[in-house]
């Protein structure tokens, strides 16, 4: 949130705004990125965690950063999403134990877990409980 005070807020905005050109250069480390094309439909991003039995896409990624870009007819291409990838990965480990998943890709052998964009900004790990 803004503190309404013009030289706090443009430090801050400055900061964000170098944060971008490091993150498309690599500096903040790699960048998994992928494109949706059915999210416009389900309102959900799938992420791949298991292929036949194996672990796969986000558990076996060594990315710091994904990166979603939204296709179909309500996105069109325009938008794009970047997740922090450890945030992601304990996001589709809740998704997962709630039952947010399903089998997917081009034989049906993956595992994805369903993470709908409505929720991922509502979504706050220090507050989901992990199961021991």
């Amino acid at each position: 949130m803004g503190s309404y005070q013009f030289d706090i807020d443009l430090e801050e905005g400055q900061i964000a705004e170098a944060k971008v050109p490091d993150m498309l250069q690599g500096r903040l480390g790699p960048i998994e990125v992928k494109r949706d094309t059915i999210v416009s439909q389900s309102g959900n991003i799938a992420i791949e965690f298991e292929y036949r039995g194996q672990p796969s896409g986000i558990e076996t990624s060594t990315a710091t950063w994904w990166a979603f870009e939204l296709s179909g007819e309500q996105y069109g291409d325009e938008i794009i999403i970047w997740i922090e990838a450890n945030r992601l990965r304990a996001h589709c480990h809740w998704l997962i134990e709630q039952g947010k998943c399903k089998p997917g890709g081009d034989d049906g052998e993956s595992k994805m877990a369903l993470l709908h964009l409505g929720r991922l900004l509502l979504w706050n790990p220090s507050l989901v409980r992990t199961a021991k």
